[in-house]
């Protein structure tokens, strides 16, 4: 899409398309709570925006805020898909995507399910929405769930010296700790060989700030094939638990207002019957007051007050249903306050309610626990290869999992058959009370038939609610489905012990192979920028050094043993203005930013020089409304031959081809 994207301040992102567009004005802190709480001096911090990287595709962009949080946002449409919390203090992220071949060879027919058989296409599809997230919920792509051969993961940096991974964008592994020699260390950056066999990482070592290069061994990721399958599946499970969570709640939703109305329309009969008691009593009140029976009378009206305090509009209702008897408070309440409009309004919530749960336990949940069970049968599988590198696996009771879900998927159905008996007994009771009021109203008897036993069930259904409500615990009973809501976070105990020893054989296979020292004492030796690139087909890696004099150092590296040359680079130029920004665009080609101009250097690292390649004048792309442009920001697409220039004030920008 030609995107461009910048850091306006400490909360606010701009995404800008090529030709001056503004696409996206996000601000990630806000869309969930931005403040937390500081338990020592009860003062509210904000969160800042630390970092922002893309996913290799496109296809989204993650933001990280400095206390860990990172939010990934669809890129056609600027919506929040995810929010992901690490424990954390974040000093840098990548993003980096693979295409792995997980087809394992057969050993004596253990294999995973979904390799032996192609059994996922007959599944009941999930339902998804034209964005490819699953509907009603901000969770991971459609692709998750679909593309077997993709892994990608997020690689996050600390000021501790550890590492957070978060794969597909969900499966979260904390706590890589790198080596106790380097936990009061800031991570600069992470880069990856192509295969993602090694990982480089570059940090700066308090309280000396020598910056040092780390080589971690992270073969597991390009070897291992059934352990990355492991991966896609967890992100799998870890969806399916989102997008069921996501039908319980929509079911909630659903019900709240339902549930809300039918209460409220109920007390307002209770409060009728008490309004018609009080009445009543005050009548008997000024009767005995004129035989001169004022205290007896005062003794009784304080018991009568008693009973209309526990006026049940419930009995009434039931008195009606039995013998037809009509109080004048129902009566009231049917012809005042329920009326015709508030049968309609009521019909329609319980309708919205019923189908609702009923569409969403049935599509959506029991659709996700067929994929569940099918996943959960292909991780027994793979835990049953003679493979060292996933023994953890074997003392993990997988068919634990695979019951649990299994009785899920029963609770499911028999839950919707209740939602059907529900429905019943509440479409009942509202033809009864249509046919009361009808005859209230209009004088006519409507010959209709109901069925009073399904009436009787849904009066004793309220009466239980109301109850509930009058003890204070309206939260814990308003749901028929909070049942399916803690049977799912039994299904979610069970599978954080599953998880938990994926985790641990990740951290297990994060290894420090090789360090070196780059350079002692940044701080002394006033360094502005550190830029690191691998080049894989060279089998090296360079890094550059831009000084605050605008001088240039590279760090030229060996990936197998970290052997470090050092090129102490001279510029062969006229050019007397001072450095602003500088990227990589090749090895030996580095894209370079002043005040007025952007030039491209070719590095000579035979007479450790460089020499002008190209120079663009930045005053002859600025039009004259921008005669104050002041360069101030670089951003390169290596991929499309691009690079963005941004003004010092965020504000205005400009866009070349080299």
């Amino acid at each position: 899409m030609d995107l461009v994207s910048f850091q306006l301040n400490e909360d606010v992102i701009w995404i800008y398309r090529r030709g001056n567009e503004k696409v996206w004005d996000i601000e990630p802190n806000n869309t969930i709570s931005n403040i937390v709480e500081n338990q020592k001096n009860d003062s509210l911090i904000t969160k800042k925006i630390k970092d922002l990287t893309w996913k290799p595709d496109g296809k989204c962009f993650a933001v990280v805020s400095t206390n860990g949080l990172i939010e990934l946002f669809d890129t056609m449409n600027g919506t929040l898909i995810r929010s992901v919390q690490l424990n954390l203090n974040v000093s840098c992220l990548k993003w980096f995507k693979k295409r792995v071949n997980i087809n394992v060879n057969k050993k004596s027919g253990v294999s995973g399910l979904l390799d032996d058989i192609n059994i996922i296409n007959s599944l009941p599809l999930l339902k998804f929405n034209t964005n490819n997230t699953i509907i009603g919920e901000r969770s991971n792509y459609k692709e998750t769930f679909e593309n077997e051969s993709v892994l990608d993961f997020i690689i996050v940096g600390s000021y501790n010296g550890s590492l957070g991974c978060v794969f597909s964008g969900i499966f979260v592994v904390e706590n890589l700790t790198l080596s106790d020699i380097f936990q009061d260390s800031e991570i600069l950056d992470i880069m990856p060989t192509s295969s993602l066999s090694n990982h480089y990482v570059l940090l700066k070592t308090y309280p000396t700030n020598d910056l040092s290069l780390l080589k971690l061994n992270t073969e597991f990721i390009s070897i291992d094939k059934e352990f990355t399958k492991i991966l896609l599946i967890c992100s799998k499970l870890l969806n399916l638990i989102d997008y069921m969570q996501t039908s319980i709640n929509q079911i909630n939703s659903h019900y709240k207002p339902y549930f809300d109305y039918t209460i409220r329309i109920i007390e307002l009969l209770r409060g009728e019957i008490r309004e018609e008691e009080d009445e009543v009593e005050q009548k008997e009140e000024e009767e005995k007051e004129e035989e001169g029976g004022v205290k007896e009378g005062n003794e009784n009206n304080s018991e009568n007050i008693n009973d209309s305090n526990n006026a049940d509009p419930i009995y009434d209702l039931y008195d009606l249903l039995l013998t037809g008897s009509l109080s004048n408070a129902t009566k009231k309440w049917l012809t005042d306050y329920l009326s015709d409009r508030g049968i309609k309004r009521w019909t329609k919530l319980g309708r919205t309610y019923f189908d609702s749960a009923r569409s969403s336990i049935y599509n959506d949940l029991i659709s996700s626990l067929h994929h569940m069970i099918i996943f959960l049968t292909d991780l027994k599988g793979l835990s049953q290869w003679t493979s060292n590198d996933i023994s953890s696996l074997f003392i993990l009771d997988i068919d634990e999992c695979i019951k649990i879900s299994q009785n899920y998927l029963k609770y499911s159905y028999k839950f919707m058959m209740e939602l059907n008996d529900s429905q019943r007994y509440f479409e009942q009771t509202i033809v009864w009370l249509s046919s009361v009021l009808t005859e209230l109203t209009t004088d006519e008897k409507l010959n209709v038939s109901f069925k009073t036993n399904d009436i009787t069930k849904f009066l004793m259904f309220v009466s239980s609610k109301l109850n509930a409500v009058d003890n204070g615990n309206k939260e814990n009973n308003i749901h028929d489905a909070s049942k399916i809501n803690d049977f799912k976070k039994i299904l979610d105990i069970s599978l954080n012990v599953l998880f938990e020893k994926i985790k641990n054989d990740i951290k297990s296979k994060f290894k420090l192979d090789k360090h070196s020292l780059i350079s002692k004492s940044l701080a002394e030796n006033n360094i502005n920028q550190i830029n690191m690139e691998i080049f894989n087909e060279l089998n090296k890696g360079f890094i550059y050094l831009l000084y605050e004099d605008s001088s240039i150092q590279i760090k030229e590296f060996r990936l197998s043993d970290l052997e470090i040359i050092t090129h102490n680079i001279t510029r062969a130029d006229n050019i007397k203005k001072n450095i602003v920004d500088l990227k990589i665009l090749e090895y030996n080609k580095i894209l370079t930013l002043y005040e007025d101009c952007v030039v491209i250097y070719k590095v000579l690292f035979e007479n450790e020089a460089i020499l002008s390649q190209f120079k663009y004048v930045l005053d002859e792309h600025i039009g004259e409304k921008d005669y104050n442009f002041q360069a101030a920001y670089l951003g390169v697409n290596n991929t499309n031959k691009t690079f963005c220039v941004l003004d010092k004030t965020k504000k205005k920008y400009i866009w070349l081809s080299y």
